[in-house]
């Protein structure tokens, strides 16, 4: 497995992220213990007013939520604006290149954009306010987060993040659709093939699968074919791997998948039309974000809440390295409101608001909260949930884009070899086409 060095993703980082999720280990510096001595003064930035960019993805918005409590405990006001998933991307780039803004927070999916953001100087290190005993409450505990998810906030082994959730992608299948399909749920990217034809009757509105069809958006999903294929991103030298037989391969089998057994528009489908297929009972087989359960099983939502199966990624010739990544609340480097900013990023990944979250069907980074009695008794997510979310951080990959500094391009570049894909054309020609222009992509970024 190689990356490509300018990136600031190491090998030893990727493997670190996506074995050490599982169990928290030893944090180095961030493990340096914060002694209680006296009360911690959450009232010291009392007055001040914070603003924050929130994702409208769920583990965002459920922080955001909270923000009612934050202000209360701190006195501090925050102004929270909130963005659909496109919309998010363009307004922290807007924002952000233009050098002008009052923004003090964002919230971030480092496996997307943390390359570019960290080139360009807009994340601001954080290891100085984990250290700095007078600024953290000694009931943070920064090495309760386990090991992995640290990892997971950093780029170029410079921490920019507290993680807020882990997160995979995994199979959710449709229980009622499958029994009368008369099949398992599939454990092999081929018995998923054969499964989703099984399952489909486009005569009655019924799919085999629904998978993300837009452009850019389409190759987060796309990658767990890649890497379960056995394809990579890079090769050591960190050039791009996209037009190998075992990325044409992925690329084949996911057009094929969304042409055959996906339903009609399915190439401007992105995760909140291919939830809604799902969620209205009309798909056998979903592979998204584990993000996604709370809305799957809320039954004033969805029509097949307490009837899902959650399942890891389907296996390849590869093996199975599903996609695991976290979203985290990161602070803008030109705010002039850190220190209260941190007081922020410190309350978002606390074991208070982590532990509503895990409630709520969410990830946990924290190691302590998956046996706390309160998430065991009070939890709505499904045994078969947490199950494959543990399982799937010991062997996942957290590349579900190319670690690269023009992420937009290169991932739209990816989109549109799905998008040949889709339509049937010749995927070879295509990938090698698109290999061309990542690698030029690459060169003039670099």
């Amino acid at each position: 497995m190689g990356w490509q060095a300018k990136s600031g993703v190491s090998r030893r980082t990727v493997l670190k992220a996506a074995a050490g999720l599982a169990a928290a280990g030893p944090l180095g510096v961030l493990a340096t213990k914060v002694q209680a001595q006296g009360s911690f003064n959450w009232k010291k930035y009392a007055g001040t007013t914070l603003r924050v960019l929130v994702n409208r993805v769920t583990p965002c918005e459920l922080v955001a939520q909270r923000i009612p409590e934050f202000e209360a405990k701190t006195g501090i006001k925050v102004k929270a604006e909130f963005y659909p998933e496109e919309l998010f991307r363009q307004k922290t780039v807007v924002e952000m290149t233009s050098g002008a803004s009052d923004l003090d927070l964002f919230m971030t999916l480092i496996g997307n954009e943390g390359v570019k953001f960290y080139k360009s100087g807009w994340y601001e290190p954080i290891k100085r306010f984990v250290e700095d005993k007078t600024l953290a409450d000694p009931a943070w505990d920064p090495g309760d987060i386990t090991q992995g998810a640290w990892e997971s906030q950093k780029v170029s082994d410079t921490l920019v993040s507290v993680p807020i959730e882990v997160g995979i992608h995994c199979m959710m299948s449709n229980k009622k659709l499958v029994e009368q399909a008369g099949i398992a749920p599939p454990k092999t990217l081929a018995e998923l093939e054969s499964a989703a034809k099984k399952v489909t009757k486009k005569d009655a509105g019924i799919y085999g699968v629904a998978l993300r069809g837009r452009r850019a958006t389409s190759a987060g999903i796309y990658s767990n074919f890649l890497h379960n294929m056995g394809g990579e991103w890079l090769d050591k030298q960190g050039n791009p791997t996209i037009n190998t037989p075992e990325a044409i391969a992925a690329f084949e089998l996911y057009g094929r998948l969304i042409r055959e057994y996906g339903s009609p528009g399915a190439v401007n489908h992105h995760f909140t039309e291919v939830n809604s297929l799902f969620m209205a009972g009309k798909v056998g087989f979903i592979i998204e974000g584990s993000v996604f359960a709370t809305l799957y099983e809320d039954p004033e939502k969805s029509k097949v809440a307490g009837q899902v199966g959650y399942h890891m990624t389907p296996a390849g010739p590869g093996g199975n390295h599903p996609v695991v990544n976290g979203w985290g609340v990161a602070m803008y480097s030109r705010s002039t409101k850190k220190e209260a900013a941190w007081y922020f990023m410190q309350w978002a990944s606390s074991k208070e608001t982590l532990l509503e979250l895990a409630v709520a069907g969410q990830g946990s980074p924290r190691a302590s909260i998956w046996n706390h009695p309160r998430f065991k008794s009070a939890t709505k997510a499904p045994k078969d949930w947490q199950e494959t979310l543990l399982q799937s951080i010991k062997v996942g990959n957290p590349l579900f884009a190319p670690p690269v500094i023009p992420i937009a391009q290169v991932r739209d570049i990816i989109g549109d070899v799905i998008h040949v894909a889709i339509a049937g054309g010749n995927v070879k020609e295509a990938a090698n086409k698109a290999n061309d222009l990542m690698k030029k992509a690459l060169a003039e970024a670099s």
